[in-house]
């Protein structure tokens, strides 16, 4: 009975303290794949949580298995809940963050991070004081009226925390990663961009990070304020052509309006002499719809006049409406009519005036 009784006692010892274990050798690719496919081929997501939660007993997983896991789940609620079972049976907590691509709700992303941060303190990430230079000039945006690639900036009182992810990766590479998805999500200012830019070592990266994430900016048109991460003139230099060249709107240059058209009225003069002196109706004519269409600034007036110097009124009729394309007032275009004899060719004149509206 004894024996019974302490067998019973370690049982219980063991099943509780499961998670105090020590996670460092990952289940093999094979075996992970099997689960994967098993989790998958589940009807419910109810089944897949609890099966999924039921195979992490008394095994290890890597950060990027965890991830793929998550992934199978539609919902973020049960991606949470799975994340949270797993965390302890992690190898690599610190590339946990990783899993937090997986979600699609920023609620969800802030409350795996604040678990993430709250787990015991041999699993939490070391906490940073300012990362940033504090003696640099950092412009206000409060009432700012120029250029802008987004509504409203992040409260700066939230950016320390935004942004610890960045702080607590452990290369460039990752945290220019952390960084695309922030400003994809996420409005900031110059100034927040500046004491961002100081979580890479590299000023090569920082100029990277800082071209993409311009065009995110509140207060673009305070670029040359961000210039101040840069130590390496090149860089800097190439920083603001960037802004100048490929960020910055160019004020829109309108082309110089047209000449003012018009015909005077010794222009017309010239016409009507020129049109008179010629012999003939069929060479009158011609000469009118030359003249017509060389000025193409013609008043209605005017081309009443012209229409009158034609001898014949089919001639009247066909220079009318010829005429009527180069006419800059067409809607006064029925006054030409006068210019007839007969009540036809004033109807035929307005049934084609209707036909060209």
């Amino acid at each position: 009975m004894t024996k019974y009784i302490a067998a019973l006692l370690i049982f219980f010892y063991l099943s509780h303290n499961t998670s105090a274990q020590v996670c460092n050798q990952p289940i093999p690719a094979g075996e992970f794949q099997s689960h994967v496919n098993t989790v998958i081929s589940m009807r419910t997501e109810e089944a897949k949580l609890e099966y999924a939660k039921s195979f992490i007993a008394g095994r290890c997983f890597t950060s990027k298995q965890v991830k793929q896991i998550v992934l199978a789940f539609k919902f973020d609620e049960h991606r949470y809940s799975y994340a949270t079972s797993v965390y302890e049976a992690t190898a690599d907590k610190n590339n946990f963050y990783d899993v937090l691509d997986a979600f699609k709700t920023n609620s969800l992303i802030f409350r795996l991070y604040n678990f993430m941060q709250n787990y015991p303190a041999h699993n939490t990430p070391p906490q940073h004081s300012v990362w940033y230079p504090e003696n640099l000039s950092f412009p206000l945006c409060d009432n700012y009226t120029g250029q802008k690639g987004c509504n409203l900036p992040i409260a700066d009182v939230d950016l320390p925390m935004m942004i610890k992810p960045l702080l607590n990766a452990e290369t460039d590479d990752q945290r220019k990663n952390i960084s695309e998805r922030l400003c994809r999500t996420h409005c900031f200012s110059a100034s927040q961009l500046i004491k961002m830019s100081f979580v890479f070592e590299l000023e090569k990266m920082r100029l990277l990070f800082l071209k993409d994430a311009i065009f995110k900016c509140y207060d673009i048109e305070n670029y040359k304020y961000i210039a101040q991460v840069f130590t390496h003139q090149p860089y800097r230099e190439e920083w603001v052509t960037f802004c100048e060249t490929s960020v910055l709107k160019k004020p829109e240059v309108l082309p110089p309006p047209p000449p003012p058209c018009e015909i005077t009225p010794a222009q017309m003069d010239e016409y009507i002499v020129s049109i008179k002196k010629e012999s003939g109706a069929s060479l009158m004519l011609q000469v009118a719809k030359q003249i017509v269409m060389s000025g193409k600034c013609f008043k209605a007036v005017q081309i009443k006049r012209i229409v009158e110097t034609m001898n014949f009124e089919s001639g009247k009729l066909e220079l009318a409406k010829y005429a009527y394309d180069f006419c800059i007032d067409k809607e006064n275009y029925l006054k030409i009519k006068d210019a007839f004899n007969f009540s036809s060719s004033k109807s035929d004149l307005i049934n084609y005036i209707n036909s060209k509206k």
